[in-house]
């Protein structure tokens, strides 16, 4: 029976759901899909020490960059402000219509946004480089192009407005909110390799993922691969020993860490492995940490089980709750010594952070200790 009290809540739930709807694609809060994916992995706040099971789910949306794209009237008018993958995208459809007028336009547009770019100004001029073979040029470019993503990190600069997803196939792709201007990151291959776990970096300019080949006996060998989210190309490839299923990036943008099952093989059985890949050299580092950490080579830090960790906002710290050794401790992965924070941590294990620094300039983390206390500690 129909009460006027029930017929005002049903048409309170209506309205809510058609404002959700027609406002998810801009506000990207209203859904629960947003709210899960919309803030990137290497925040150090969402999805920390977990599986991330959920992101190998075939046709899944895993992740979304922040920073809303430019109106479509600015794209059509001025390339100040425009979108690098949706003029990609017009300029591939205008050459498929033969509309070369319009092709012409959209490709100056194209360059003179990529030339605002420092990091795609950088990417070119290393590409410039080595196809005159002028290596002296290439690596001047290489340390700006690290310069370039790490400022940017830095500044919280968020380029893009899109969308990560993992194909039913095993592919990767981008593409912005509304599930156009797709841009391929790998090849769909069913029965050969298939991309997992992957995962934005803090800028939104790289995707850092697992590739397992499928048709390989070996099911437990797989490649870290770093990728850039403009084209697909990757940057860095390196090869794991066993399967990761984690990753997290580092706040500066120039290291991935993930967790793997084991690192060697005197780290087996139910350990969890926390391992790294530096993706450029980061010279607010340190000299040790980059020599630690050359390119291409994955660098074990620490096993435990469970393992939950966190990357510190303003240095190279790192805080991990190490379950089978009863303690949370903070360590430096150049050296790895550490600061023992405390020999109780409680059943929530995942510490952080404090983002703020305390008094004098301290830095502060947050964990739980037994009994379900809540502690402080420098």
């Amino acid at each position: 029976i129909a009460t006027p009290v029930g017929m005002a809540w049903r048409l309170c739930g209506a309205a809510w759901l058609l404002l959700s709807l027609c406002a998810a694609p801009t506000l990207g809060f209203l859904t629960p899909t947003a709210l899960r994916t919309h803030r990137p992995a290497s925040s150090g706040l969402w999805r920390r020490g977990g599986s991330g099971a959920a992101a190998q789910r075939p046709g899944l949306l895993v992740g979304a960059t922040r920073r809303r794209a430019a109106p479509l009237a600015s794209l059509r008018s001025s390339a100040d402000g425009a979108d690098a993958y949706e003029l990609s995208s017009q300029l591939a459809i205008a050459v498929e219509k033969e509309e070369y007028k319009e092709a012409a336009r959209l490709r100056d547009m194209l360059v003179e946004v990529k030339s605002k770019d420092p990091v795609q100004r950088e990417r070119d001029a290393i590409a410039e480089a080595l196809e005159s073979e002028d290596f002296e040029a290439a690596a001047e470019a290489k340390k700006k192009l690290a310069k370039a993503i790490t400022d940017r990190a830095a500044a919280r600069d968020q380029r893009v407005n899109r969308l990560l997803v993992q194909t039913k196939g095993g592919g990767l792709q981008t593409s912005d909110p509304t599930g156009k201007a797709v841009v391929p990151l790998s090849e769909e291959d069913p029965k050969g390799q298939q991309h997992f776990q992957p995962t934005w970096s803090p800028t939104g300019d790289m995707v850092a993922c697992t590739v397992i080949d499928t048709a390989s006996r070996d099911s437990t060998s797989s490649e870290v691969v770093v990728k850039w989210a403009s084209d697909g190309s990757d940057h860095v490839v390196a090869r794991g020993a066993f399967v990761p299923f984690y990753y997290y990036w580092s706040p500066s943008g120039a290291r991935v860490s993930y967790l793997t099952t084991h690192a060697t093989d005197e780290v087996r059985s139910r350990s969890v492995s926390l391992d790294v890949v530096r993706a450029f050299e980061d010279s607010a580092a340190g000299k040790s940490l980059n020599e630690l950490l050359g390119e291409g080579r994955t660098v074990h830090l620490q096993d435990s089980a469970p393992l939950y960790y966190a990357h510190s906002p303003r240095d190279n710290r790192i805080v991990a709750h190490l379950g089978d050794k009863s303690k949370v401790v903070a360590f430096e992965p150049a050296t790895l010594s550490e600061v023992v924070l405390s020999t109780r941590p409680g059943n929530f294990r995942a510490p952080a952070w404090v983002p703020t620094q305390g008094p004098g300039g301290k830095e502060m983390c947050l964990l739980v200790e037994e009994g379900g206390s809540m502690v402080l500690v420098e």
